[in-house]
């Protein structure tokens, strides 16, 4: 990730997610969306914000370096036991960014199933509007490693880094 830009899968193409995916594709990165089950409007905004469509969960984290989970809070947690359960099959490291509006507690149990695997978590919630031209909403996260998402500031969120601590985003 050090020498390209990091590939960026987004599990849920809703409309926070395709916004963010869109400017982030602009901004010369790649982007990538499970197609597996995907309603015809789902996949019209994946293709509108110029994402890459790949077959199923697996997939997607092979393809990225940084995974936004960027779901209804409802389901946040199990989408994660998926990728958890899915990463030891997977040979590259992950970065996944639990960037939900869910509770502290919630968040570290979602922490707590990555523990022992080769990713790195962030808690982070977003705050605003999906991203418009030059109007961004706020990514706040909290972690280890936040470096591994700092070269996306400004991209399609202004990043507001709040310390190591998981559950203060």
């Amino acid at each position: 990730m050090k020498d390209q830009l990091p590939r960026v899968g987004i599990p849920g193409a809703g409309e926070m997610g395709a916004a963010l995916a869109g400017s982030l594709n602009r901004e010369g990165l790649e982007t990538f969306a499970v197609e597996e089950g995907r309603s015809t409007e789902t996949q019209a905004r994946m293709d509108e914000a110029g994402m890459h469509g790949v077959p199923n969960l697996v997939g997607l984290v092979e393809s990225s370096d940084i995974l936004f989970s960027i779901l209804p809070p409802e389901v946040a947690e199990t989408e994660a036991s998926r990728v958890a359960e899915r990463f030891p099959a997977v040979a590259n490291h992950l970065v996944l960014v639990e960037a939900n509006a869910i509770s502290p507690g919630r968040v570290q149990r979602i922490a707590s199933f990555f523990t022992g695997i080769r990713a790195n978590f962030i808690d982070g919630g977003i705050v605003g509007l999906p991203p418009l031209k030059d109007d961004r909403p706020r990514l706040y996260a909290s972690g280890n490693g936040l470096g591994s998402i700092a070269r996306l500031d400004g991209t399609g969120f202004d990043l507001c880094l709040l310390g190591a601590e998981i559950g203060l985003a």
